[in-house]
């Protein structure tokens, strides 16, 4: 198979795992009350999560304000054993 014609477009998954996805169907179910998307609080989690991976695995600057914007290290990471 020759996969050098599908390249996987990581920007367009980056623009649909945001923030605002997560926060439009947070509002179509809590604002709007819109049945299709009731119980849609784990996709709103999940693409959340995904968003800040997204920022995380892309950032390269250690002297970034937001913790969540910095590369992964013992500040941002999620599980270092330390409760």
């Amino acid at each position: 198979m020759n996969y050098d014609r599908e390249k996987m477009k990581v920007r367009f998954a980056a623009q649909l795992l945001s923030d605002s996805a997560a926060d439009a169907i947070d509002t179509c179910r809590e604002d709007w009350k819109m049945k299709q998307f009731v119980g849609s609080e784990a996709t709103s989690y999940f693409i959340r999560a995904a968003n800040v991976a997204f920022d995380i695995l892309n950032s390269s600057n250690l002297n970034e304000s937001s913790p969540l914007k910095k590369p992964l290290n013992g500040e941002n990471m999620c599980c270092s054993g330390e409760d």
